[in-house]
């Protein structure tokens, strides 16, 4: 078999040296390695692609409930699969490389970012904020060529808001759902009350819907 030569193959294994006392191993046994229940370094790493070389016979041998299986190969036998009765694992990623690695993954891509995407990002980088309770906000990019566009849209949006309470005054079934969800909405902080609607657009009008007569 062909080898790389490292100065360090991976990281040491197993993450925590396991306690096998009560472990009955059965006579006759000759283990591939006899501390393997030790945290230590990790001296070779052999590929899958002899895997049934190794395990030629495949016979396997259980030493107990939520304990692992003892297989078979040309090493000795092979203490195998996982420990269910271990309270903390670590979980971890192994791979080894060497001190050119960096400059491989180094890719540069252009910016082709159009001006309005470019906005978009730098609205993202600098106003994404988290929140005690971990929800994220981030305000809305506003174009301002569609803004300019709207024309007097205010007294169109009064218009449509004047019939509803038209609507709402003859259905007094549909004026409790109506006002009982605004005031939900208020309540969650999706709209506020504007101070002075003559620079800013109405989200909530101060004059109640009238009750029903």
């Amino acid at each position: 078999m062909d080898f790389l030569v490292l100065p360090k193959v991976t990281v040491d294994l197993p993450t925590t040296t396991v306690n096998t006392e009560g472990w009955i191993l059965p006579d006759g046994i000759q283990l591939a390695d006899p501390t393997f229940f030790q945290f230590k370094e990790v001296d070779v790493v052999l590929g899958i692609e002899a895997f049934f070389e190794y395990v030629e016979t495949g016979r396997r041998i259980s030493i107990g409930t939520d304990l692992p299986n003892l297989t078979e190969s040309v090493f000795g036998w092979l203490v195998c699969r996982g420990l269910s009765s271990i309270k903390h694992v670590e979980i971890g990623c192994h791979f080894s490389a060497t001190s050119q690695l960096e400059k491989l993954l180094e890719v540069e891509f252009p910016n082709s970012h159009s001006p309005e995407e470019q906005q978009c990002e730098s609205l993202f980088q600098s106003k994404v904020r988290r929140g005690p309770d971990g929800r994220y906000t981030v305000p809305l990019l506003k174009n301002e060529d569609v803004l300019s566009k709207l024309g007097d849209s205010r007294a169109i949006a009064f218009r449509w808001r004047l019939g509803t309470e038209r609507r709402l005054a003859k259905d007094a079934n549909l004026r409790n759902q109506y006002v009982s969800f605004m005031d939900e909405y208020a309540r969650l902080g999706h709209m506020r009350k504007v101070e002075d609607p003559t620079k800013d657009i109405i989200l909530w009008s101060r004059r109640p819907v009238p009750p029903p007569k």
